[in-house]
């Protein structure tokens, strides 16, 4: 599945030259749960090409001092916020439940 990402350690450690698209998201929002299948989806079509998918999931109580300045820094404003890397540079940015722009950035991006 997506792979959780806890901490910035997680996160810089996920950054392997690859193309990756990390997910914003929240447990309360709902856009990101109904939106996270359509993701998984898109991680199972493009593995063959090496693409990976992260989650960053902020949870009050569990994650938020960790994740919380990896939102910040992002400008994340909006759940869900996807970002599409390659080689640890960021190729685009999508906010909202919108996968099909999604899926044209990690094509893009490949």
């Amino acid at each position: 599945g997506i792979a959780l990402i806890n901490n910035r350690a997680e996160f810089d450690a996920s950054m392997d030259g690859r193309v990756m698209v990390a997910m914003f998201s929240s447990p309360m929002c709902g856009p990101c749960l109904l939106v996270e299948p359509k993701i998984a989806e898109l991680q199972a079509e493009f593995a063959d090409a090496g693409v990976k998918i992260v989650k960053l999931n902020l949870t009050p109580g569990e994650n938020v001092k960790e994740l919380k300045p990896i939102f910040s820094e992002h400008e994340v404003k909006a759940l869900p916020t996807f970002f599409v890397y390659k080689a640890g540079q960021v190729q685009g940015r999508v906010s909202g439940a919108r996968h099909e722009e999604v899926r044209q950035l990690i094509q893009g991006a490949l």
